[in-house]
C-alpha cells in the first residue's frame, strides 16, 4: 500500500508499529525517515523517534533529530519535549555551583529558544509557567545579583502578558503581585504601561479559542477529498484564521515580530493541511510579505517546499515560475515545466495501468464464473461449453466486454482531468516562452508538445491563436489550424473555435470548406454548435439564396426544431429576442433564447493590430509582422457618418492566386455591415515603420472631419 501511494497515513503508521514491535534499530530508522520524508511536521512521531534513541541512550543522535525538527515545528508539544530533555541532560546540583550555573545557563538559552519560536502560541502557557518558575527559583548572592533576577523576571512577565496564551490571566495577576512586592510607585507605572497590551492579548485569547477549537487537524495530513464536507469546511476555516492572523488582532507594531507570527500561523496551517495546494497560495502571500522584507530566499524556499510536497500542483508551480521568471531565471522556469510535465504524464500512466490492471482482474474473475456457471450446467446434463451455440459465445463475450466498459467509464474522468491539467502546463510554458524567449522558443515549445501522446486540441488552438493575435500571422495561423485538423477533425470544440478563426478573419469560403468538411464526418448530435454558428454567419451576412440553403439543410438535419423557430432566428440578433413576444407570446421567446445559448457572438471584422516598438524588439528577430490589416471602423465625434468611398470608386479585388486557405479575402466588414477593402502590402509595409500611435503627443485631430472638408473643398 504505501508503495502504491506513500501518502497512506494509516499503512504508515501500521508499518512503523510493526518495525517497533521487532526491536531492529537499524530497520525502524529507516522506517522512521522514510516516514518523516512524507509527513515532516508530524510531532508525534518526531518525539517517538527521540525517545527511541533515548531508550539506546544516544544523545548525540538525538539533538541531531532536534537540530532538524525543532527549528520548523509549530508543536508545543514537541518543544516541551526538548526541554525536558535538556533539563535531563543538564542537571542543576546545588552542590557544585559552578555546574549548576553553566547548567542554568543552558536551560535559560533553552527556555529563551523555545519561547521565541512557540511562545506566542495559545497552548505556550505551560512553557512560560516553567520558565517564570525556573527563573523565580534561580539562587543569588548579593543586590546586584538578586536585582539582575527581578529585571529578567520582570522581562519575562511583560513578554508573556502580550501574548494571547491559555492562562494569560493568571500570570497577568502573578506579574501584578511581582511588581507590587518590589514597590507600590513603580508597580503602578509598570502596570499602567503593560495593561493595554495585556487587555489586547486577552481579547485576542476570547477570539482565538472561538476559531481554534473549530480548525480541522487530522492524526496526519491527507489529499483533499472534495466530497467531503469535513474537508471542504476544514480548509475554509483555517483560511479565515489565516486571514484573522493577516489582520494583525494583536496591533503588534514591530514589522519583523509580526511576520514571525504570521508565518507561524501558515506553518500551522501546513502541518494540518501539508497536501491542500490551496494552502501553499495562501503561504505565499508570507512568502510575498517576505520578498517585501528583502527575504527573496525565504520566499524562494517556502514555494520550493510546497511544490516538494504537492509535485503535480499547477498551482504552485505557477507561482514559483512567476517568481523565477521575475528575476529572471529562465532555465529554472523550464526546469519547472518540465517536472510537472513529467509527474503529470507518470500520473496518467499510472492510472491507466491501474484500469488496465483492474479490467484484467475483473474479467478474469467473470470468465471463471462463466466457466463455472457452464460446468454446472454440463454436470446437471444442460448445456456445456462445447455444446454452446454463437447466439451464447456472443452474449458471453458482450458481458466481458460490459465490465470492461464500466470500468473504462468510470475511471475515465479522473485521467481526462489530468490530460487537461497537462495541456494547460503546455500553454503555460508557450506563453512563458513567448513573454520570455521569443517566438521562436515558443514555438519550440508548441513542437515538443506535437509530440507527446497525450496532446489535446487547445494547445493547437493556443499556438494557432498566439501567430495571429501576438504575430500578425494569419497564414501561420491557419497552418497551425489545419495541422491539428489532421488530428481533431472530428473534434467538436475544435473545429468550432477553428471555425469561428476564420470567420473573424472574413474568410467565408474556406469557413464554409471547413463546414462542409466537419459535417461530413460529425454526427449531428454533436455538430449541432457547428451548424448553428455557420447558420448564424449566413443568416446575418450571407446573400438571400444562401440564407434560404442553410435553412432548408438545417431543417433537414434537425427536424425536431419547428419551423416557427427556424424562422425567427433567420431573423433576430443578439439581445432583441423580445420583440417576438408580441407576435409569439413570451414562452416562445425563451425557447429562442435557449436556442441561443450555444451560439456566440456575431463574428466582427478583423481590426489592425498595431505593434509597439518594444513589442518589435521582444520578437529577437523572428517573422516580421507583414500582414495587418485594418477594418476601419467608423470615427466618432463629427464627421462621424463618414464610411469611406462608395461603392462605385472602391478597388476592384486583386487576382487571387494563393491555396485557398491561405487567400486573403479583398474585402471585410466594418460595424454598419458596409464593405472596407483590405490595405495594399506596400502600405501594411509603410505603417510597421511609423512609430506607436501612443508615441505621439501632439494635438489629436479627428481623420473623418479632415476628409470630409477635403472632399467637400473647391478647388480652382
Amino acid at each position: 500500500r504505501i508503495e502504491k501511494d506513500p501518502l497512506d497515513g494509516q499503512a504508515q503508521l501500521a508499518l512503523l508499529h510493526d518495525a517497533e514491535s521487532k526491536g531492529d534499530l537499524e530497520r525502524t530508522r529507516e522506517v522512521y525517515e522514510r516516514f518523516l520524508s512524507v509527513f515532516p511536521d508530524a510531532a508525534e512521531q518526531w518525539i517517538s523517534y527521540c525517545n527511541l534513541e533515548l531508550a539506546h541512550n544516544l544523545f548525540d543522535r538525538v539533538e541531531a533529530l532536534f537540530g532538524r525538527c525543532c527549528r520548523t515545528s509549530t508543536s508545543v508539544d514537541l518543544w516541551r519535549f526538548y526541554l525536558d530533555y535538556i533539563r535531563r541532560v543538564n542537571p542543576i546540583d546545588p552542590a557544585n555551583i559552578e555546574a549548576a550555573k553553566a547548567a542554568r545557563s543552558v536551560i535559560g538559552a533553552a527556555f529563551d529558544f523555545a519561547i521565541t519560536h512557540v511562545g506566542h502560541d495559545r497552548r505556550a502557557g505551560e512553557i512560560w509557567t516553567e520558565y517564570l518558575a525556573f527563573l523565580r527559583e534561580a539562587p543569588t548572592k548579593g543586590t546586584w545579583e538578586e536585582q539582575q533576577k527581578m529585571d529578567q523576571l520582570r522581562k519575562a512577565y511583560q513578554r508573556a502578558i502580550q501574548a494571547p496564551i491559555n492562562n494569560v490571566e493568571s500570570i497577568w495577576q502573578e506579574y501584578n503581585a511581582f511588581e507590587n512586592n518590589l514597590g507600590k510607585l513603580t508597580a503602578k507605572k509598570f502596570i499602567a504601561e503593560h495593561s493595554p497590551a495585556y487587555m489586547t492579548a486577552r481579547k485576542t485569547l476570547r477570539e482565538l479559542r472561538a476559531q481554534h477549537d473549530h480548525l480541522y487537524s487530522p492524526v496526519l495530513p491527507h489529499r483533499p477529498d472534495w466530497s467531503s464536507s469535513e474537508h471542504v469546511a476544514g480548509l475554509e476555516r483555517w483560511k479565515a484564521y489565516l486571514e484573522y492572523e493577516e489582520k494583525n488582532p494583536l496591533e503588534i507594531e514591530d514589522p519583523a515580530q509580526l511576520y514571525q507570527r504570521v508565518a507561524f500561523a501558515y506553518r500551522k496551517a501546513i502541518a494540518n493541511l501539508r497536501f491542500f495546494p490551496e494552502i501553499w497560495s495562501y503561504r505565499y502571500l508570507a512568502a510575498s510579505a517576505s520578498l517585501r522584507a528583502g527575504r527573496n530566499e525565504e520566499a524562494h524556499k517556502q514555494l520550493q517546499e510546497g511544490l516538494k510536497a504537492n509535485p503535480s500542483s499547477l498551482l504552485l508551480a505557477f507561482t514559483l515560475a512567476d517568481l523565477e521568471e521575475g528575476k529572471p531565471d529562465l532555465p529554472a522556469c523550464y526546469a519547472i515545466y518540465d517536472s510537472l510535465l513529467a509527474h503529470l504524464t507518470a500520473k496518467i500512466a499510472s492510472l491507466e495501468a491501474d484500469v488496465e490492471a483492474e479490467i484484467a482482474a475483473a474479467v478474469a474473475d467473470r470468465e471463471e464464473q462463466q466457466r463455472a456457471q457452464l460446468k454446472a450446467q454440463a454436470e446437471a446434463g444442460g448445456v456445456g461449453e462445447e455444446d454452446e451455440t454463437v447466439e451464447m459465445r456472443e452474449k458471453r463475450a458482450q458481458e466481458l466486454e460490459e465490465v470492461r466498459n464500466e470500468i473504462k467509464e468510470r475511471k475515465t474522468p479522473e485521467i481526462e482531468v489530468i490530460k487537461r491539467a497537462v495541456a494547460n502546463v503546455w500553454i503555460a510554458e508557450m506563453r512563458f516562452a513567448r513573454r520570455s524567449d521569443g517566438l521562436r522558443q515558443a514555438r519550440q515549445v508548441f513542437l515538443k508538445a506535437k509530440k507527446t501522446p497525450n496532446l489535446a486540441w487547445q494547445v493547437v488552438e493556443a499556438s494557432a491563436t498566439m501567430e495571429m493575435y501576438w504575430n500578425s500571422e494569419p497564414k501561420v495561423a491557419t497552418n497551425v489550424f489545419e495541422l491539428g485538423l489532421k488530428m481533431f477533425g472530428s473534434e467538436p470544440d475544435y473545429i468550432l473555435r477553428y471555425l469561428d478563426f476564420l470567420l473573424l478573419q472574413n474568410n467565408a469560403n474556406n469557413a464554409r470548406a471547413l463546414f462542409e468538411r466537419s459535417v461530413a464526418v460529425i454526427e449531428p448530435v454533436k455538430a449541432k454548435p457547428i451548424w448553428d454558428r455557420m447558420a448564424q454567419y449566413e443568416f446575418q451576412y450571407g446573400d438571400h439564396l444562401a440564407a434560404q440553403k442553410m435553412a432548408q439543410r438545417y431543417a433537414d438535419t434537425y427536424p425536431e426544431i419547428g419551423a416557427t423557430v427556424l424562422f425567427a432566428q433567420r431573423h433576430q440578433h443578439a439581445g432583441l429576442e423580445d420583440s417576438y413576444s408580441l407576435d409569439l407570446g413570451p414562452s416562445f421567446v425563451r425557447q429562442i433564447k435557449r436556442g441561443r445559448q450555444s451560439r456566440s457572438p456575431s463574428p466582427t471584422p478583423r481590426q489592425k493590430r498595431e505593434l509597439s516598438a518594444e513589442a518589435h524588439g521582444e520578437a529577437n528577430g523572428d517573422a516580421k509582422r507583414q500582414r495587418r490589416a485594418s477594418a476601419s471602423p467608423g470615427p466618432s465625434g463629427p464627421g462621424a457618418n463618414w464610411r469611406g468611398p462608395p461603392e462605385q470608386h472602391r478597388p476592384a479585388a486583386a487576382p487571387q492566386a494563393a491555396p485557398a486557405l491561405n487567400r486573403p479575402q479583398p474585402y471585410m466588414l466594418d460595424p454598419q455591415g458596409r464593405d472596407v477593402a483590405i490595405l495594399p502590402d506596400a502600405v501594411v509595409f509603410f505603417l510597421s515603420l511609423l512609430p506607436s500611435a501612443q508615441a505621439f503627443n501632439g494635438p489629436h485631430l479627428n481623420p473623418a472631419s479632415i476628409m470630409d472638408i477635403i472632399g467637400t473643398t473647391l478647388l480652382p
